[in-house]
C-alpha cells in the first residue's frame, strides 16, 4: 500500500505541472470569491522546515480536488485528493485517501483524522524546493504521525476547509518532522477542465 501511496505522489506533480503557467503571490492579504476558478491555500510549516506559502487564485498556483482510480494486478485503487504546488518554493502539497477495491468519493462536511488507520484514512505530503529541485525536503504522513482535515463545505465545484498534522522527512524518519497548518478552498478539476 505504501509503494501505491509513494506511485501516486509522484505522479501528482505531473498534473498539477499542467496548471503550471506562473508563480504565487506573497500577498497576505488575499481573499477569494466564488468566481474565481483557481482556488486557494495558506499554510504555514514549522519544525525541520519554517516556511510560509500562499496561493491566491491563479494559473500558476491551483488548489484542486479530483477522484482517479487506477488497476494493479485484479485490484483497483480508488483516490481522492486535494493538491496544489508553485514550483517556485512548494511542489505539491496533497492530502488524499485511497481505497482498494472500493469507491471513494467526495467527503462530506466534517473532521477526519489524518495518518489513521481508520476509514476513512487520509495521507497528507508537502514538498519544499526553495533551495531547487535538487534540494529538495519531501514530509508524508504515516501511521504513526498524523492530524486532522475539516471540511468545512462540499460540493460538486468547491471544497473549502482546513487542516493541521505532523509530517516525517520521507529520506530521514522520525529524525526531521514538521507541523503543517492552514486553510484552503480548491476547485474540481472538471472546472479545470474548461480552461
Amino acid at each position: 500500500m505504501n509503494s501505491i501511496k509513494k506511485y501516486i505522489k509522484h505522479l501528482t506533480p505531473m498534473i498539477v505541472f499542467i496548471f503550471a503557467l506562473s508563480g504565487c503571490s506573497d500577498n497576505s492579504s488575499s481573499t477569494t470569491s466564488s468566481d474565481e476558478h483557481f482556488g486557494y491555500i495558506s499554510l504555514t510549516v514549522t519544525g525541520a522546515i519554517d516556511a510560509v506559502h500562499e496561493c491566491d487564485n491563479s494559473p500558476g498556483c491551483v488548489v484542486s480536488f479530483g477522484r482517479s482510480q487506477f488497476e494493479i494486478g485484479n485490484n483497483t485503487y480508488y483516490t481522492w485528493l486535494i493538491e496544489s504546488g508553485d514550483y517556485t518554493s512548494f511542489l505539491p502539497f496533497e492530502i488524499s485517501t485511497t481505497s482498494i477495491n472500493t469507491a471513494v468519493s467526495r467527503p462530506s462536511p466534517g473532521t477526519y483524522d489524518i495518518g489513521s488507520e481508520m476509514a476513512p484514512s487520509f495521507s497528507a505530503g508537502y514538498s519544499n524546493i526553495e533551495g531547487g529541485l535538487n534540494d529538495d525536503h519531501s514530509y508524508e504522513t504515516t501511521n504513526q504521525t498524523g492530524g486532522t482535515l475539516t471540511i468545512e463545505s462540499s460540493t460538486n465545484e468547491r471544497v473549502t476547509g482546513s487542516f493541521e498534522f505532523t509530517a516525517v522527512h520521507i529520506d530521514e524518519g522520525n529524525s526531521q518532522t514538521v507541523t503543517i497548518s492552514g486553510r484552503f478552498e480548491a476547485v474540481s478539476e472538471d472546472i479545470l477542465d474548461n480552461f
